[in-house]
């Protein structure tokens, strides 16, 4: 049976839990990694659900859920779906303004939250939360106090323990009247401009979009998959936990970012959906370790990639390699690339899938000749799985092809346009909103991004319809590419090209400073002897620091230097004038960057609104 063809999530849970009962489905490290079965995590799922409808939860009543990726978040999703409720993830990110808003619009009358400083937000606003009746606290060292109705999530799901009875007959009931348009989550746009809108995520949504991936990519039983991204991020809500319910895979959770690199391969994971920051985090470590080689190793090293990028030329584009060609590459894989691939990946990887931003060309093309080409994905929160590439379709630089379920077209004007089951159902409490989304004739959803197809129907996104620069003089330039083209430069952290209304393009710039010290000569020598010690060691220098280093004329004859390189292969309008290094990052703390970390270029804009305009002034 298809993931499709089940009405609704809870009874294809039922199936994956009695098939693969005593089966690992989930792992957390405490010291060690601890695995969760199937048969418990449903025993979990039920009290926690149980607990809700003793409380008192009504149908299509809200959990807002304000944690990291740790076990409770799943049985708390899954809890509130059994219960008759919709799911409410909320970015552990979010301030506690942001918080009330969404916890009051989603008609939320459950938090659950991880730890003291989760709880501290919730309780800073619970006054002007008045339909607020539990608060579950899942950090077991946090104090409670459940006659102020602030649980610890133990003592939660043991009260569901003490009323299971009542439970689950609420549960065996939302399980045979659930229908396939049902809401079961609101997922709320992280979004690059205005307050979050919240996307309503139906069953159907839920299981074609993890039907549409699982057959792309064939997913084998007990494949292991690191859970990284933020569980409110549709993306990990459905590329994470759904294929793992549909596929019956077992995913390792991980709440700490910086360790998801050293947890592939410990864990030896064979399936990885990452973010271009991830690979280009690998790309630099590995290029580092060549770098620091003997001579003739690296000669060897560069002699392979030759052979496999020849290779993987006939390979991607369909046709049959010389067997003379097959042999060299068969030979320095075993011997040079299997090594490198291993140092990024891990021993089993087998699938690997970027998305949220576009993969920059080298980085996509240093993992194909290494053996571990990064299928780009396009989706987004109303359609996370539109086109992908995939082992027998795949084109760098593009998206790849539309997925099942999933019908693209592009409107006059380049606008790309989905429909299909895997859509979702639209804004909660907002049908204007709505209606603007599905305003193509036909009910097609616009998608706010341009687009175009190759010959052989490979999509590549050119840019956000909005985000596309208008110069002065009525030229479009699309940022993105030319932001792709500047991170090449693994000294370049981040950047944003500006210049809408204006005369000529400009970029805003901020650096990797151990980057910048390890690869531009004498760098480190005109720097105080304790900063750029510190630097060696790894430690992020504080601000005054970092001004001093920015300051330096060998970074800004660098960075001049890679702008010039870019500018040759660009078109007189699109080419960067001028440009700023700025102190310090883009932050997803400071609302520069969303999660995923695209830019927020209206709050990057505003912030850095005289800087930007010394860069349109100064002489």
């Amino acid at each position: 049976m298809n993931a499709v063809d089940y009405p609704n999530v809870l009874q294809l849970f039922e199936d994956q839990c009695d098939r693969y009962a005593d089966f690992p489905f989930l792992w957390e490290k405490h010291g060690q990694w601890i695995p969760t079965s199937w048969r418990e995590f449903r025993n979990d799922v039920y009290r926690f659900a149980a607990a809700l409808i003793e409380r008192g939860f009504a149908r299509n009543e809200g959990v807002a859920i304000l944690s990291g990726n740790r076990k409770e978040w799943p049985i708390s999703d899954l809890g509130t779906i059994y219960a008759g409720g919709v799911s409410v993830g909320l970015y552990p990110t979010s301030s506690a303004a942001q918080c009330a808003f969404m916890i009051s619009h989603s008609d939320s009358k459950t938090v659950v939250v991880d730890h003291a400083r989760q709880l501290e937000k919730i309780l800073e606003v619970r006054s002007a939360l008045p339909n607020l009746r539990d608060i579950v606290v899942a950090d077991p060292n946090v104090p409670t106090d459940p006659r102020k109705n602030i649980w610890n999530i133990k003592d939660f799901m043991a009260f569901g323990d003490a009323h299971m009875r009542i439970g689950l007959k609420t549960m065996d009931m939302v399980r045979r009247t659930m229908q396939p348009t049902d809401t079961i989550m609101y997922v709320y746009t992280s979004g690059t401009t205005g307050d979050p809108k919240a996307a309503m995520i139906s069953n159907r949504y839920f299981l074609y979009n993890g039907d549409s991936i699982n057959q792309v990519f064939d997913f084998k039983p007990q494949e292991s998959i690191i859970s990284y991204l933020p569980f409110c991020h549709v993306g990990e809500r459905i590329f994470g936990f759904a294929v793992s319910l549909i596929a019956g895979r077992q995913f390792y959770l991980v709440e700490d970012y910086s360790k998801v690199i050293d947890t592939l391969t410990e864990i030896d994971a064979g399936i990885f959906g990452g973010v271009p920051r991830l690979y280009e985090k690998m790309y630099a470590k590995i290029t580092g370790h060549i770098a620091a080689l003997p001579e003739n190793q690296r000669s060897e090293i560069q002699a392979a990639f030759s052979i496999a990028k020849e290779y993987f030329s006939y390979v991607l584009n369909r046709r049959e390699a010389p067997a003379p060609l097959v042999q060299s590459y068969v030979s320095v894989d075993g011997s040079l690339l299997k090594p490198l691939r291993e140092m990024a990946f891990g021993r089993n990887m087998r699938i690997c899938t970027s998305g949220a931003a576009p993969l920059a060309r080298d980085v996509a093309e240093f993992f194909v000749a290494i053996g571990s080409p990064i299928y780009e994905a396009y989706g987004l929160t109303e359609n996370i799985s539109a086109a992908i590439n995939r082992p027998d379709k795949h084109r760098i630089s593009t998206v790849g092809v539309p997925m099942p379920h999933c019908e693209i077209k592009l409107a006059e004007d380049g606008e790309i346009l989905i429909k299909g089951g895997n859509t979702f159902s639209g804004y909660y409490k907002n049908e204007q909103a709505t209606r603007e989304m599905f305003g193509a004739e036909g009910g097609w959803m616009l998608t706010g991004d341009v687009g175009e197809f190759d010959q052989d129907g490979f999509l590549r996104i050119i840019d956000r319809k909005k985000e596309l620069l208008i110069t002065s003089t009525g030229k479009n330039i699309a940022p993105a590419p030319i932001e792709i083209m500047l991170k090449y430069d693994t000294v370049i952290s981040q950047s944003m090209v500006v210049g809408d209304g204006k005369s000529y393009i400009a970029a805003l710039i901020t650096i990797n400073p151990f980057e910048a010290v390890r690869s531009i000569k004498g760098l480190a020598e005109t720097l105080p002897h304790d900063v750029a010690e510190n630097l060696k060691k790894g430690q992020w220098p504080p601000d005054g620091e970092m001004r001093k280093l920015i300051e330096q004329p060998s970074l800004r004859e660098h960075i001049q230097n890679t702008i010039h390189n870019i500018n040759a292969s660009l078109n007189h309008t699109e080419q960067i004038k001028k440009f700023t290094i700025l102190p310090f990052d883009f932050s997803i703390e400071r609302g520069e960057i969303t999660p995923t970390l695209k830019l927020k270029r209206k709050v990057i804009m505003e912030r850095y609104k005289d800087m930007i305009e010394h860069l349109y002034h100064s002489v």
